[in-house]
């Protein structure tokens, strides 16, 4: 089973199982974040996008943009307002996840070690759950790889709400975009 097929026809629901085994990162008192890869990526075989719209809200935009700067300026920003789990390997469907994270990584030129945890982590704001990092971490510092702006990386059910997530719609849909994460949260 491959995960485009997976997430394209059925909806995304997190699995009891799944959260059962995850580990928590919480309680590390982060002293640096690094967003080690400040640039967009895409790739139509893989689906995956995170460039921003040219003519994007400018609302979210800065929204997003703030909080970047928060993470790198004050770093227990990223402890307060960030939850999240290990992306472990403990179910066949964790494997393939795993395996779209790791093609997805190798598209940029800077990669966690291949024996490093990953932990994904999303805002605990209800309100802006709209994005995604995906991190590894060493002596209190978090190293940010991927701002996954629209889930495409792992889909999740909370960020449409009442509808069915397509990965593959939501990234021909946003595949057009063309604006560099670097021009808008790193500049």
């Amino acid at each position: 089973m491959n995960l485009l097929g997976k997430y394209n026809n059925k909806k995304v629901i997190a699995s009891k199982e799944y959260k059962k085994y995850q580990k928590k990162y919480q309680d590390v008192n982060t002293k640096k974040v690094v967003f080690v890869n400040q640039y967009s990526i895409k790739n139509d075989k893989l689906k995956f996008t995170n460039y921003l719209e040219r003519k994007a809200l400018v609302g979210r935009n800065m929204e997003l943009k703030n909080h970047i700067n928060y993470c790198i300026t004050q770093p227990s920003y990223f402890d307060n307002n960030f939850e999240g789990r290990e992306v472990s390997l403990k179910t066949e469907t964790d494997i393939i996840k795993i395996k779209r994270l790791n093609d997805i990584l190798n598209l940029y030129s800077n990669r966690p070690k291949t024996n490093e945890i990953i932990f994904k982590a999303v805002l605990k704001d209800k309100q802006e759950r709209g994005f995604q990092l995906y991190f590894t971490m060493a002596d209190n510092t978090k190293y940010i790889y991927i701002i996954d702006l629209y889930h495409l990386i792992i889909p999740s059910k909370s960020n449409r709400k009442k509808q069915k997530f397509f990965l593959i719609e939501e990234y021909e849909h946003r595949k057009k975009y063309e604006k560099d994460i670097k021009e808008v949260l790193f500049s």
